[in-house]
């Protein structure tokens, strides 16, 4: 298994891994590929993917903010997600791990992320890599 940075030549593959994490949305291909370009391009985003046997088998973004709260950065994950058929491998783990190590990195003093009610099994991943819960994210649409 090798963990690397994202490239534009990757977005396909994304894609369809953005695809399994959200399988109810209609992904706006020319809208993502923006976003994505434009996150690759900057300097407070981080996108890896995790290869397996030379396929794209895993996908996790980072941001890094400042944090008042924090009186440094903080790493938000924004996606993570391993292709179904490649679960249970440790790839999660790795990209995990990867990701925490470059917040890390960039001075951030914690790491966060949300994760839908009904995704269980990333909640006991979650807090087996000693993550806790201690907020509720609302959201509004814009």
């Amino acid at each position: 298994m090798k963990i690397r940075s994202a490239t534009p030549e990757d977005f396909g593959r994304i894609c369809e891994l953005l695809q399994q994490l959200w399988p109810e949305k209609k992904i706006d291909k020319g809208g993502l590929k923006t976003v994505m370009i434009r996150a690759l391009r900057s300097s407070q985003d981080i996108y890896l993917c995790a290869e397996f046997d030379g396929t794209i088998a895993g996908f996790c973004s980072l941001a890094v903010k400042n944090s008042l709260w924090q009186e440094a950065n903080i790493g938000i994950i924004s996606e993570m997600v391993v292709d179904e058929a490649f679960r249970k491998r440790g790839i999660g783990t790795a990209l995990l791990g990867t990701i925490i190590d470059t917040a890390r990195q960039r001075g951030c003093r914690r790491i966060e992320l949300d994760s839908a009610f009904h995704r269980e099994a990333a909640h006991r991943f979650y807090a087996k890599a000693g993550f806790e819960k201690r907020a509720y994210l609302f959201s509004k649409e814009l």
